[in-house]
């Protein structure tokens, strides 16, 4: 179905495409007046089954392969995205059976059917998906990123796990010079035994190993190092977190927490010292404004334009939770100090 409307745009192609693989693929004999007709005639029939098993290649092996579970409508949308370069020999078939088809009808009325069809198909392409693929005001990875950078510090560590993340900030600091203050580094390339390859670039940094891995592990007693141990390397560090944590560390969870700030969260060391609840609410709430000067609510990706197949719907999505994650943060410092703070924040 995806294929047919939205890859293809409309039915009437499909039938199209079949009708080219029809012809590429006909044993019936052709007349040709000469030698080179004939040898450019089998050269033409040679080229198109060999489209046809690229196609069919694609569709059953590289399918098949696909290591993203397409349930996940936001993974399902990634993988959609491979399928410009099996729609290109898609489009040429397209074109032998249209060719096909002229040929199958009467000269005059093929004379002045199909330029109105040729002028059709592209208008009625360009109509269906104008709306969709006009991204010329899409700032959203912009504002993002900017709402990310702008709340951190000066010379802060931000941790990212998340490939929407990286990309969008690594894409303002390195491109727009926004923020280069801020040491950005991917955990999932932490994890990678070559990264002690990479450590020097990262100035000032303590990596207390090779590379970040798993506790009590083979890895591990090799070189590597845990998520608390390269936390505890770097204590004069305001260190922040986007995304998950690449493997669970229960000496991390013992010895730090991770505060909501903004659309990151703060690691800081547990205390049985309770921040001030109206503390945190007001500077959570400026927090807030600067995100919100970046990502205003009202500009959040609209979900028609933007389903849960793109990239777009997952801003909003981290958006709402982590506007979430504040509230309870809120509640839970709340409810655990004394009610005389805690009363004005509730």
């Amino acid at each position: 179905t995806d294929f047919t409307l939205h890859q293809l745009c409309h039915p009437t192609l499909l039938l199209l495409l079949v009708l080219g693989c029809t012809s590429v693929c006909s044993t019936k004999k052709r007349i040709k007046r000469n030698a080179m007709s004939r040898k450019m005639d089998h050269s033409g029939i040679a080229t198109g089954r060999v489209i046809i098993a690229s196609l069919t290649f694609y569709f059953i092996v590289f399918h098949s392969l696909s290591n993203l579970p397409l349930s996940n409508p936001l993974l399902y949308g990634v993988h959609q995205r491979f399928w410009m370069h099996p729609n290109i020999l898609c489009f040429i078939l397209i074109g032998v059976g249209f060719n096909t088809a002229a040929k199958v009808l009467p000269t005059t009325i093929a004379a002045r059917i199909m330029p109105i069809f040729m002028v059709a198909i592209p208008l009625l392409t360009y109509g269906r998906n104008f709306e969709a693929s006009d991204q010329s005001e899409n700032q959203v990875f912009r504002g993002y990123a900017s709402s990310i950078l702008e709340t951190l510090p000066p010379k802060s560590l931000l941790l990212i796990n998340y490939d929407m993340t990286f990309t969008s900030v690594r894409y303002m600091q390195e491109c727009e010079g926004f923020r280069d203050d801020v040491q950005t580094i991917n955990l999932s390339m932490m994890t990678y035994p070559w990264f002690q390859e990479k450590q020097q670039l990262h100035q000032g940094l303590n990596f207390p190993g090779s590379h970040y891995t798993r506790g009590n592990t083979v890895a591990w007693l090799n070189g590597g190092f845990t998520f608390a141990e390269f936390i505890d390397a770097n204590p004069d560090y305001n260190i922040y977190i986007a995304g998950r944590l690449s493997h669970d560390d229960p000496a991390f969870v013992e010895r730090y927490e991770e505060k909501p700030h903004g659309l990151v969260r703060h690691i800081t060391r547990r205390s049985d010292t309770i921040e001030p609840t109206e503390v945190y609410r007001n500077s959570s709430l400026h927090l807030w404004k600067s995100v919100t000067k970046h990502l205003p609510p009202q500009k959040l990706p609209s979900e028609t334009k933007y389903p849960e197949s793109t990239w777009e719907w997952t801003v909003k999505k981290e958006f709402v939770d982590h506007l979430v994650s504040r509230s309870t943060y809120v509640l839970d410092i709340a409810l655990r100090g004394p009610q005389t703070q805690a009363l004005p924040s509730i």
